[in-house]
């Protein structure tokens, strides 16, 4: 990040998924409190904030029971990002909700919850969110959706999807539906 930046790792990376990026943050030592701002996350050409409206949250790997919604972000936010080390890093993604106040999380189990090697599109239909994913047959996974109007506090949602042998699923808050 240059002069001025952290002290210590903020490493960010992100997953294009049908035209939504989602950011990946992962800080495996920080020597003290860094505010990452969004213009240092989208710094790269190729990268930006998408969605109505953009939520992020901490992962689980970084220490905690489950993932932990730290709020919304805009074009002149912030994440606080406390310091730590390789006891306590810090893991958080961001999730571009949509229109209908929905966003598809991922396998929040994942380092990178969000990837293309798993997620074939994410698609809004009327009130409803869809995630096409793809897998191998018979084999179960868990993913989370989150509902956030901007205004309230976020709220996840997961489904487990046992995919079929064409190995595709349509995920949705309500649960999955073979292809």
């Amino acid at each position: 990040f240059g002069q001025g930046g952290p002290e210590g790792g903020v490493w960010t990376t992100y997953s294009t998924i049908t035209d939504l990026q989602y950011h990946h943050i992962l800080v495996p030592m920080l020597y003290v409190d860094y505010n990452l701002t969004v213009a240092e996350l989208t710094r790269d050409e190729d990268t930006s904030l998408q969605g109505h409206t953009t939520v992020v949250l901490e992962n689980a790997m970084s220490g905690g029971d489950s993932p932990s919604m730290v709020g919304y972000i805009g074009m002149d936010s912030v994440i606080s990002i406390p310091a730590c080390d390789q006891s306590n890093f810090k893991l958080f993604h961001t999730i571009p909700n949509l229109e209908n106040n929905w966003g598809y999380a991922g396998e929040l189990q994942k380092w990178i919850p969000v990837s293309t090697a798993r997620t074939r599109s994410v698609s809004v239909i009327s009130d409803e969110i869809i995630a096409e994913l793809s897998g191998t047959s018979n084999e179960t996974i868990d993913v989370t959706f989150v509902h956030a109007d901007g205004k309230s506090a976020p709220v996840m949602s997961s489904v487990r999807c046992n995919f079929p042998a064409s190995g595709l699923v349509q995920a949705t808050p309500k649960g999955c539906t073979p292809l």
